[in-house]
């Protein structure tokens, strides 16, 4: 994973540890970029807490999940296509095979983990939030509206008559 200056171009950063495989944007909050790649069949998928003044080879060290360029960082955990969902606070992470799972944007805390979105779901689409919820669309055509905040809870299910992918 590298950080580059958007105007010329020049490395800023690097950090080793990510997946072979990586798909999700980015996203910041809290003065911290969230970096996130991954896949079930990879034994690595990390989530990294990037601090963006960090400058040079910021990989923790070995066995740390901290270094001087990262906050915070989680070997597993990262999805596989969808991006994270920054809002606050908060991180959300929905996973591939239909979970959620919500961290303390700040320390990388866990509120609650794989929290299951319907009975059998593949989401490939990034969430969205409005109107103070998180919306997240499954391949089946599930939209799960989620209340923000440390208690999972599924606000509605609505459902469209198509596959979605995204």
């Amino acid at each position: 994973m590298r950080g580059y200056e958007a105007a010329t171009g020049k490395l800023l950063w690097e950090c080793a540890g990510g997946s072979m495989i990586t798909v999700p944007s980015p996203v910041a909050t809290q003065g911290l970029v969230f970096l996130s790649s991954g896949h079930d069949l990879l034994p690595q998928r990390p989530i990294v807490a990037v601090r963006p003044e960090a400058s040079g080879d910021i990989t923790s060290p070995a066995g740390q999940s901290q270094s001087q360029g990262v906050a915070w960082s989680h070997r597993s955990g990262g999805a596989y296509v969808t991006s994270p969902i920054a809002l606050d606070e908060y991180l959300y992470v929905p996973l591939d095979k239909g979970s959620l799972t919500y961290y303390e944007a700040r320390t990388g805390k866990t509120v609650y983990e794989e929290q299951k979105l319907g009975a059998r779901n593949t989401i490939s689409a990034s969430p969205i939030a409005g109107d103070g919820k998180i919306y997240v669309q499954a391949e089946g055509g599930e939209c799960y509206v989620v209340k923000p905040g440390p208690a999972f809870e599924i606000l509605a299910v609505n459902k469209l008559d198509e596959v979605f992918c995204a």
